[in-house]
């Protein structure tokens, strides 16, 4: 593949890590996969790039540490799929509780105007 002499690297350690996660085509277990990926791609990413880098990082590791119960990625998907499903629902009714208090007894700095039917 002809890859431009200024990303020629970048497509290099990318091909690497592919080969590694996933040798002969036949993917690796998931966690390490991620470990795969965070060590010879986001790690120096999110050094440089986010001032929460170890926190970022130990969500990371919380997340290979996880993915420990799984053999197959397929299924290690699935369930974070339907845990992220789980999260988002929960987070929807915290906002709607969040709008109905706030147009019952007004936002801060505004006096109420509606009313809200909570569910």
């Amino acid at each position: 593949m002809n890859v431009a002499v200024k990303s020629k690297k970048a497509w290099e350690q990318l091909a690497h890590t592919l080969d590694e996660i996933a040798p002969g085509g036949q993917p690796n277990l998931p966690s390490e996969m991620i470990t795969s990926v965070v060590e010879a791609i986001y790690d120096d990413y999110a050094k440089a790039n986010f001032t929460n880098y170890e926190l970022r990082r130990e969500d990371l590791n919380q997340l290979a540490m996880f993915a420990r119960q799984f053999k197959d990625v397929h299924e290690f998907l699935s369930q974070l799929a339907l845990i992220s499903n789980v999260d988002a629902e929960a987070a929807s009714t915290q906002t709607s509780d969040k709008e109905a208090v706030e147009s019952f007894f007004g936002a801060p700095g505004q006096r109420a105007l509606s009313f809200t039917r909570c569910s």
